[in-house]
């Protein structure tokens, strides 16, 4: 399955930054630089948000293409996420085909998962907390 995302979003890393993840990021670095969320900036999305981004600009880089491979990486976790919740029903060839649409279709251009969003972040979390 990582072989398939990677093919098929490795092509879109060049894509502008959108508006929600160049602003959580912008955030998630004033979060990383001491900065209280709250206090000394502010969102309304709960802070977890920024550490959560603070530690994917840690792990790939505060640029265009680290939050790109942040969305891909997220993307993969939650696809994985969507198998390991798909065996507890399902034979593994179909959680394996569920992870694989989600792959397919979150690689959609038009489908806002390629950006490194909140709700990446959120789904994984939801995933495995299931």
């Amino acid at each position: 399955m990582a072989a398939v995302l990677l093919l098929l979003r490795v092509s879109l890393l060049d894509v502008p930054l959108e508006r929600d993840e160049s602003a959580y990021a912008y955030l998630a670095k004033c979060a990383l630089e001491g900065q209280a969320p709250y206090r000394d900036f502010y969102e309304m999305k709960p802070p977890l948000l920024f550490y959560a981004y603070g530690l994917l600009i840690k792990l790939l880089g505060y640029s265009q293409a680290g939050l790109h491979w942040a969305a891909l990486l997220l993307t993969l976790v939650n696809a994985f996420g969507v198998y390991v919740l798909g065996r507890l029903f399902f034979p593994a060839a179909y959680a394996f085909f569920a992870g694989l649409a989600y792959i397919l279709l979150t690689s959609n251009p038009f489908a806002h998962a390629i950006f490194a969003e909140s709700e990446l972040i959120v789904m994984a979390f939801a995933l495995f907390g299931i």
